[in-house]
């Protein structure tokens, strides 16, 4: 019996894994994430969802990529001792920057010209 619920469990959990599909986010969600990020109102449950899905726009996973390097232990993007993705040094803050003003350009594709 046992085995047979552990083995219904590992083909439930490969199924999922196999069947994941990136997730559809629009630029202007993620930089509401960003800046959201960027103020400290960020949720625990937006910043897991952000940092645990693969978003199927290539230029949007590339900056939630850079996001998620930027909260790595030991990161100079951090405040030294946190692991809160609000804690941003002030590197990290104009890193985090850069990337709300990226991803504000690709939301409005005419704000690249002004």
């Amino acid at each position: 019996m046992l085995v047979a619920i552990v083995a219904c469990g590992l083909l439930i959990a490969l199924l999922w894994y196999f069947n994941r599909r990136p997730a559809h986010m629009s630029s202007e969600a993620v930089a509401q994430i960003l800046l959201s990020l960027r103020n400290g109102t960020i949720t625990d449950v937006e910043w897991d969802y952000f940092m645990s899905v693969q978003l199927a726009d290539a230029e949007l996973e590339e900056i939630r990529e850079s996001v998620a390097r930027m909260w790595q232990e030991g990161s100079s993007y951090m405040v030294a001792g946190s692991l809160d993705p609000r804690d941003l040094s002030p590197k990290g803050a104009a890193e985090l920057d850069r990337l709300i003003r990226a991803v504000q350009q690709m939301a409005n594709p005419s704000a690249r010209s002004a």
